[in-house]
């Protein structure tokens, strides 16, 4: 009889709020439908309670590890196949193991002043120790793969199915009011070294031009951010949301006219995808891998000002351009699609049949 397939994920954090964790979950459980038959496990450094009960809830099994140790903990579990997402798990090469680096992408060094040099030099081994080492290597966006030191990778995007569809938005959810209103979203993240690339002087110099033109703007930020930026937000207008549940952040990004990504640099932008997902439109300027997720982009400050007011000013435009984005993220971003991509791929690396 032929022994279980066994399957296993590697990422530093399993916890809410991280991107990475929520690729693996929303994979694994299609993974665990889709191949009944294989032992499923995640191997992570911090993980939380929430996802620790719901993993086991559907039969994945959950491996808590240290760093020091992390490798020894993989190698033990005898993976058939091993989807590094994060470190300290790339590189590592379990014996007789599969590679499937499953890559998220890491900002343009030059977009940090501080480390610069560092992070150039973990790009190099990335491709010397990482990506040498796997069978395939995936990347979530075409823009990724092209910026990926690795001509080989192959393209699997995330879902948006993990939000609930409320269908697209009507005129008279986006009306104007007396008084008039117009609320403009920020989900990102600002936090350290990050602020830069996530385009945190861009918000200083277009919120100020914007409130002078459009009457009644409400500014909303959400996500995480440091105590810092948190009292130069609010300083500057900003109402200011950290520490939201789930379901109190979709409803918010379901309420926004609008929703704004001033970010230079992304290698998806699932927070995009997902406020579209929910109804919102959303704009981002014409960096990284915003032209595949996001049907309304701009080359520059000026433009994304001008497009603002303009969609202020026409709520109809604002409504045809909300439900034209709801439409291009649900038609293009599936979860279900993703897994059973990632499925094939396992069976085709291990020779295996469902």
């Amino acid at each position: 009889m032929t022994a279980p397939l066994r399957i296993l994920f590697g990422t530093s954090v399993l916890a809410r709020g991280h991107g990475v964790s929520l690729v693996i979950k929303e994979l694994v459980q299609r993974l665990r439908v889709l191949l009944p038959k294989a032992e499923i496990a995640i191997a992570a450094l911090r993980i939380g309670e929430e996802e620790r009960t719901s993993m086991h809830e559907v039969g994945i099994t959950v491996l808590p590890c240290t760093a020091d140790l992390a490798e020894h903990r993989v190698s033990a579990w005898r993976p058939d196949v091993f989807l590094p997402h994060t470190d300290p798990f790339f590189g590592m090469v379990p014996k007789s193991a599969r590679i499937v680096v499953h890559e998220h992408g890491d900002p343009s060094p030059a977009l940090f002043a501080l480390d610069r040099d560092e992070r150039d030099r973990q790009r190099h081994r990335k491709q010397v120790d990482v990506y040498h080492n796997a069978d395939v290597v995936l990347a979530i966006s075409e823009f990724q793969r092209q910026d990926l030191p690795w001509p080989s990778s192959q393209l699997l995007y995330n879902g948006c199915n993990h939000v609930p569809d409320l269908g697209a938005k009507s005129l008279s959810d986006l009306a104007r009011t007396d008084p008039p209103s117009f609320r403009l979203g920020v989900l990102s993240r600002l936090d350290g070294g990050e602020a830069l690339y996530k385009g945190f002087e861009i918000l200083q110099i277009l919120a100020p031009r914007l409130k002078e033109k459009i009457l009644g703007l409400e500014l909303e930020y959400c996500g995480k951010i440091s105590p810092a930026m948190i009292s130069v937000l609010e300083a500057e207008g900003w109402r200011v949301r950290s520490g939201v549940t789930d379901q109190q952040r979709n409803d918010w990004l379901r309420s926004c006219h609008l929703i704004l990504s001033p970010s230079l640099w992304e290698g998806f932008n699932l927070p995009l995808v997902e406020a579209q997902a929910l109804g919102s439109m959303a704009v981002a300027f014409d960096t990284g891998a915003h032209p595949e997720v996001v049907p309304f982009v701009c080359g520059g400050i000026d433009e994304m000002e001008g497009l603002i007011v303009a969609l202020d000013q026409n709520r109809e435009l604002l409504c045809q351009y909300s439900q034209d984005a709801y439409k291009f993220v649900r038609d293009r971003f599936n979860w279900d699609h993703a897994a059973e991509a990632l499925a094939q791929l396992i069976l085709k690396l291990t020779s295996r049949r469902r």
